[in-house]
């Protein structure tokens, strides 16, 4: 049996537009090794995703690929 999914919280640096908003949980979600994407909260992104594709760090580059300004938030 794989390892649980993990989730990391993205701090969205600014306010995303409202097309990239609706959109952004359902294209990471379509990433393999990406379990959910919500919002909690206006700027703060929940990503739960499979240790054996990402780190913290290497979602946090997808998300910014898709055109957030984001941070890590706290672990």
């Amino acid at each position: 049996m794989g390892n649980e999914p993990e989730c990391a919280e993205i701090v969205l640096e600014q306010p995303l537009d409202p097309a990239l908003r609706n959109e952004l949980p359902a294209k990471l979600e379509h990433e393999p090794g990406i379990v959910s994407a919500y919002y909690a909260g206006e700027t703060r992104l929940v990503v739960c995703y499979e240790v054996e594709y990402f780190t913290r760090l290497t979602l946090l580059d997808m998300v910014r690929g898709l055109g957030a300004r984001a941070e890590l938030g706290e672990e």
